[in-house]
């Protein structure tokens, strides 16, 4: 116990004494009674500043004689010097935090009891470190630990703050998410699962025959994987030894001029000018027959003009990376040509590799809505939109990607608030409702008398310890009898004795009160 505590436990403990001496000596006469009430007025001398929240209650000028070292009417102490940093101030009132006076062990004294505006209500100094959560902060734990649940910025922990926690892999503190650290926090690897930056796709197993390789690119014609539909595939873009640049077996008919073959126009028509074992035919001498739509002479089926002499179009199963035009840029260029109208394959029907945003749900998508809007109902990684997927969508008042409830968000996106239900940083308690008496109030804060805040069970509640300014210490109203004289009462002995010196009305009984009969008047009389 400080000093200044027990000297204030000494002045209680001497006002209580002097309020049971002063009931006792009610059953005097006037003139003690008088004499009694009297005093009180002096020892109201002794009474500590108490200031308030607002920094209002300023101390009272010194008297005259304060200074001379000898406690005079009107001061609390008076040690003779004016030094503000021992027990009683140059003002002769006790040293109190709150007073506006540095003094005794106080690291700072604004004249108020308020925390939260740099100095304490138990006059220390405000800072982040001090274990204490400002408005300011998000949090204060009182250590220099970084890498803990709060950080020595008084921060919450969270991905981008540049501070590696347990749970990240790396954190580079931008908000770049293709360089050495994405956005995650968490590096990307090909086969964990998630498409990461440079990634076709990513599907997580090791599985080279489904849509997506080990190298995490998208399965196509030509990666030297056989898939489904495929008779075979050699990796390369040779479209004249076995295995054409459709991965099928290569034989006469199949429009691609194998060796061996002075002709394969695709059909087994004889009189077409390629005969069906593809010897002697005119496809391929560089003159457009009847029966051409093109021949360019050569065996190149990506520029144009398949070897069947057939203008190149998207369909045809053969890769036209600069399209029938043979411009680049156009609107015609392919990615791939798997040969069919299906878009729910490795390639659309308008020869573009599949992705997600085009619109086309592919194996291993939810949806597709073809833009990239997290907004909507589909968002940009092709997943349903759905609460916690930290997104906001409508109807939801936030999303922060997690199942907790003691942050600002709940699970059912909604604003963490008071009376959700959730324990909240700031808050005592929350059951869920608005009921102020079932042991947690609507305020989320456990009340007690004093506080300033009339709870169930209390009369009134004015946050101080003045008993005679209308409500008591024990938060119920003042009434004559309770044994503190009230503004309006000459006395309150606090008991129901009408003949004891102070009446039932808290008056002094006199001779024409038609009370209790007083010593000296003549109550025949009527005086």
């Amino acid at each position: 116990m400080s000093k200044r505590t027990e000297r204030l436990a000494v002045w209680l403990a001497v006002v209580s004494s002097a309020l049971v001496g002063l009931s006792a000596c009610g059953a005097n006469t006037d003139s003690a009674t008088s004499n009694s009430h009297e005093t009180s007025d002096d020892d109201t001398d002794d009474l500590p500043f108490v200031p308030s929240n607002d920094g209002g209650d300023a101390a009272l000028p010194p008297s005259a004689s304060c200074g001379n070292g000898k406690k005079e009417p009107g001061e609390q102490c008076d040690d003779g010097n004016g030094d503000d940093t021992d027990e009683c101030t140059h003002l002769c009132r006790l040293a109190v935090c709150g007073d506006g006076i540095l003094s005794l062990e106080e690291q700072c004294d604004d004249e108020n009891v308020r925390s939260d505006d740099g100095c304490s209500s138990n006059c220390r100094d405000e800072y982040c470190g001090d274990g204490v959560r400002q408005q300011s902060e998000d949090c204060d734990d009182g250590n220099t630990v970084d890498r803990d649940d709060c950080t020595n910025h008084c921060e919450s922990p969270r991905c981008g703050d540049g501070i590696v926690q347990s749970d990240e892999d790396c954190d580079d503190g931008n908000s770049v998410n293709c360089d050495a650290c994405p956005n995650s926090c968490i590096r990307d690897e090909c086969g964990d699962g998630v498409r990461g930056c440079g990634e076709e796709c990513d599907d997580g197993n090791t599985v080279n025959t489904d849509a997506c390789t080990n190298t995490c690119e998208n399965a196509r014609c030509g990666d030297g994987h056989v898939q489904p539909g495929e008779e075979c595939d050699d990796g390369n873009t040779t479209d004249s030894d076995t295995c054409t640049n459709t991965c099928q077996q290569a034989r006469c008919g199949d429009g691609i001029v194998q060796a061996g073959e002075a002709c394969d126009d695709g059909n087994d028509v004889d009189c077409d000018g390629c005969p069906s074992t593809c010897v002697l035919s005119g496809c391929g001498d560089g003159i457009v027959a009847c029966d051409e739509e093109c021949d360019d002479g050569n065996v190149d089926n990506t520029d144009g003009c398949t070897t069947a002499c057939t203008m190149a179009v998207c369909g045809d199963g053969l890769i036209q990376p600069l399209g029938a035009d043979q411009l680049p840029g156009t609107h015609d260029d392919e990615q791939c040509d798997d040969g069919n109208a299906s878009n729910t394959d490795t390639c659309t029907d308008v020869c573009e590799q599949a992705r997600c945003g085009d619109g086309y749900v592919q194996p291993g998508e939810r949806c597709d809505d073809g833009n990239d809007s997290n907004t909507d109902s589909c968002t940009d990684v092709c997943e349903q939109a759905r609460c916690g997927d930290g997104y906001v969508q409508a109807g939801e008042e936030c999303d922060d990607g997690n199942v907790s409830n003691t942050d600002s968000c709940t699970d059912v996106c909604e604003q963490a608030r008071c009376g959700d239900g959730y324990v909240q940083p700031g808050e005592a308690c929350d059951d869920g409702n608005w009921d102020p008496c079932d042991g947690c109030p609507s305020t989320c804060i456990h009340d007690s008398c004093g506080d300033g805040i009339v709870a169930c069970g209390e009369e009134c509640d004015d946050g101080n310890t003045n008993n005679a300014d209308g409500c008591t210490n024990a938060c119920s109203l003042t009434i004559c009898g309770d044994g503190f004289v009230q503004a309006g009462e000459a006395c309150d002995d606090g008991n129901s004795n009408n003949a004891d010196g102070c009446t039932n009305q808290c008056r002094f009984p006199s001779c024409t009160d038609g009370g209790v009969p007083v010593a000296g008047c003549d109550v025949g009389a009527g005086n």
